[in-house]
């Protein structure tokens, strides 16, 4: 019948808009899975996440224009728009993997210039004043009846056996990763090992740290 929809040749034509979008959503997705699998905060992704925002904005000004015409049409607008909630859904989870290191490790993340550094303006905003809401509630509830000497009323104390109360993302853990580039050197351990181009290893994240920064390794 000439009503059907041919899936295959719909499938095969230009969907408006989505094509442009699929090179940055592999990158979304590594940032996604990197974010998720490291200890640490990492830089945030501001280039990427604004270019995907602005592609989602353009996405939904076509499904606005489009949305009540014929069935073919619209099966295509089905389809734009399952995969808008995908990529909606991967930027939530990425921000609230993002979100859940600034909670638990605010006290070192405020310490350390480094990691200061890696935040977006919000997320700066975000962990001082989550910051300041939790000193508060300390304060209120028990750190004032402690004895006002010494750091007893300090939440960044070192005890007397040199144990910081600061909690602080454990390098140490061990991360599977993808050889991207030919690395030469990377120390693991005690002894000093080369990545080979295209493999997969389980190393401790502190050794590839800075491999992940520059690109020649992507965390699994």
């Amino acid at each position: 019948m000439s009503d059907e929809l041919d899936l295959d040749a719909l499938l095969n034509e230009h969907i408006p808009l989505a094509q442009p979008a699929a090179p940055s959503l592999d990158d979304l997705v590594q940032a996604w899975v990197s974010e998720r699998t490291a200890p640490e905060l990492l830089p945030y992704e501001q280039r990427l996440i604004d270019h995907i925002a602005d592609l989602l904005r353009k996405q939904i000004e076509h499904v606005e224009e489009t949305s009540g015409m014929d069935a073919r049409t619209g099966f295509k607008l089905v389809i734009i728009q399952t995969e808008m909630e995908r990529v909606k859904y991967l930027i939530r989870s990425y921000l609230r993997a993002r979100i859940a290191k600034i909670d638990r490790y605010a006290l070192h993340i405020l310490k350390s210039p480094e990691q200061l550094a890696r935040l977006s303006h919000l997320e700066r905003q975000y962990l001082q004043k989550h910051q300041a809401v939790l000193e508060r509630h300390f304060h209120t509830a028990f750190l004032r009846d402690l004895p006002d000497n010494g750091n007893l009323r300090r939440l960044d104390d070192t005890t007397a056996a040199g144990v910081s109360m600061v909690t602080a993302p454990d390098l140490k853990q061990a991360v599977f990763c993808r050889v991207l580039k030919e690395s030469n050197q990377v120390r693991v351990g005690a002894e000093k090992e080369d990545l080979e181009e295209g493999s997969t290893v389980l190393l401790r994240y502190e050794s590839i740290k800075g491999l992940i920064l520059d690109g020649s390794v992507a965390l699994m």
